[in-house]
């Protein structure tokens, strides 16, 4: 496996609301993330990279939790 997302959501102060996200991208795969304006790819996409944190869920790279090696998931 490689980035595996489960149940990621995120709040902005605003009070727009992203998730609860589920995502499977398999380790050399070409992954689309498709949806119409506004409906959240960019800030999905963030979560993803360790640009934002996300409230609550857990993302993985290769099994192991990142939710503390933003760093290490960004090489």
């Amino acid at each position: 496996m490689g980035l595996e997302a489960r149940g990621i959501t995120f709040a902005y102060r605003g009070g727009w609301r992203l998730g609860p996200v589920d995502l499977e991208a398999p380790a050399g795969a070409v992954t689309a993330l498709v949806g119409p304006n506004g409906a959240g790819k960019t800030t999905t996409m963030r979560l993803l990279a360790g640009l934002a944190v996300p409230r609550a869920g857990e993302i993985r790279w290769r099994g192991e939790p990142v939710a503390d090696r933003w760093e290490l998931a960004r090489r």
